[in-house]
């Protein structure tokens, strides 16, 4: 038969794994001598630093970093509001099964909650970290492409659909900036927060890199002329993450975080503390890839020769569809007298996702806090509560499509009304639609060497199709093809059902015993 194989190369994305484990960080902190003697807490915020991670066998090993910012009232006749940092390192384990040193792994977190107590001129403080890891895999697959003089070897094919990666990369980018302050604002006597975070604009594969627009949008909190007060912008910025090989027809995939936010208060032309030069550095993960699929052989068989097959299995994750919905919320809550709006933050929780009606509902909760000026007391006061929304996408999907859905703060605002603060916020909804599928593709075929007897076999066979029965399952048990029975049976198609009668000629080969 002599068989010659044709074959090629290709990269697909598996997901190996997730898991997730909550872990409580613990700090105490001594004021320094500069710092008054606490009287109460006002707000803590923190974030997780992600500093680095490591896969062993079945574990993935995460070191991180706390970060904790806490605004403190003075017990003292002023009263004035003061920021104290705190900083924690922590290093967990997520169990995955499967997960080795050569594969890829992503960790998202989350700060549940953040419990203080005061005593004298200490601070302990406890935090609850949600941690979510993943693994995935990219494997090199090794496919038959085409057979050469294979006039008597029978090919059973399926289309696969899936993301071929040309490159994953890790770049920084330095955001740097001055804000400068009006002439009708205050002077900064003390800086008591820096909040950032990052917006997309525009991302492209181009060639060789992933070409991102984002902006930083910044929010300056800070103490002067006895009150508190804040300053909003934002900063744009276009970033080139090196990528070989990548080219324009490839879609390019970008994820930010900010690692670090520095920032130092300087005197203006008229030596006032009104200019504030901000450096921001944003890690940018990059990734290209390209919607593709192909034919692979799935079975094989010769209606001549024994021969032997090689498989391999692929579990083949297929992107059906991307679903982006933008939930509005408009939420008013009463007996709130804002005389001014420091800063509003917010995050959304994911509780449930479920298909009911042809459709996926999502529930969840926005934690809305907002830190503002008391109208009636001019003291910094905080707000903060939870407020549930539900989203409703309409998709028909079928029994085995799986949903994976994502939800994301992507705006939220607060707004002064007379005796009440007004909430206004976007909640970003992603589903992605997918379907699992285990394939055993076929990678190596062998001659054995080894004749069919076909001559002992009756001319006549008359089979009777079973339930699940194919064309191709009855034609390779009588070593066959799917034309010759169609052929036999005066068939227009090769669809058969349970039942159905089928007659199988013999055909003895000249090569056959």
């Amino acid at each position: 038969m002599a068989i010659e194989l044709i074959k090629e190369s290709f990269k697909v994305e598996e997901k190996v794994g997730k898991n997730d484990i909550q872990t409580l960080v613990e700090q105490e902190i001594y004021l320094s001598a500069s710092k008054p003697d606490i009287e109460k807490v006002l707000w803590a915020q923190g974030k997780v630093d992600i500093l680095n991670t490591k896969l062993i066998n079945d574990k993935l090993i995460i070191n991180g970093l706390a970060k904790f910012n806490l605004l403190y009232k003075a017990a003292n006749e002023a009263g004035e509001v003061h920021l104290l940092d705190l900083n924690k390192e922590f290093k967990e384990e997520i169990e995955i099964p499967g997960v080795n040193e050569e594969m890829l792994s992503k960790v998202y977190s989350k700060i549940e909650y953040i419990e203080w107590e005061a005593e004298d001129r200490k601070l302990s403080l406890k935090a609850l970290v949600s941690l979510w890891g993943e693994v995935d895999e990219i494997k090199t697959i090794t496919a038959i492409k085409g057979i050469t003089n294979d006039d008597k070897l029978q090919t059973l094919q399926e289309e696969i659909k899936y993301r071929e990666i040309a490159g994953r990369e890790i770049s920084y980018a330095l955001v740097k900036d001055t804000i400068n302050l009006r002439e009708d604002e205050s002077e900064i006597d003390e800086v008591l927060g820096l909040n950032l975070n990052i917006k997309e604009i525009e991302s492209m594969a181009v060639e060789d890199r992933i070409i991102t627009s984002a902006e930083v949008n910044f929010n300056l909190i800070y103490s002067g002329g006895n009150s508190v007060h804040s300053k909003k912008g934002n900063i744009p910025f276009n970033h080139f993450i090196e990528m070989i090989g990548v080219t324009e027809k490839l879609k390019g995939e970008v994820e930010f975080e900010v690692v670090e936010g520095s920032y130092e208060v300087m005197g203006n032309d008229l030596g006032e503390r009104k200019s504030v030069d901000l450096e921001i550095k944003v890690r940018v993960m990059g990734k290209a890839y390209e919607e593709k699929s192909r034919e692979l052989i799935i079975d094989c068989y010769s209606t001549t020769e024994n021969i032997f097959l090689k498989r391999e299995e692929l579990l083949i994750s297929e992107n059906l569809k991307d679903i982006t919905h933008m939930e509005k919320l408009n939420l008013e809550v009463p007996e709130i007298y804002a005389q001014d709006i420091i800063e509003t933050m917010g995050t959304a929780n994911l509780l449930e996702e479920k298909y009911i009606d042809d459709g996926i509902v999502v529930d969840g909760y926005l934690t809305v806090e907002a830190l503002y000026i008391d109208r009636l007391t001019n003291e910094l006061s905080v707000y903060k509560d939870d407020f549930p929304f539900r989203s409703e996408i309409d998709e028909m999907i079928s029994y085995d499509t799986n949903y994976n859905v994502e939800v994301k703060l992507d705006s939220i605002e607060g707004v002064t009304r007379k005796d009440s603060l007004e909430i206004e916020g976007n909640i970003l909804v992603k589903v992605n639609l997918s379907k699992e599928r285990k394939i055993y593709c076929i990678n190596e075929i062998q001659e054995t060497g080894e004749l069919i007897n076909k001559k002992d076999k009756p001319s006549i066979t008359i089979y009777i199709a079973q339930k699940d029965d194919s064309m191709w399952d009855i034609a390779k048990r009588y070593n066959t093809t799917i034309d010759e029975i169609i052929t036999s049976n005066n068939l227009t198609s090769n669809e058969i059902s349970t039942g159905d009668k089928i007659i199988i000629e013999k055909k003895v080969d000249s090569i056959s015993i």
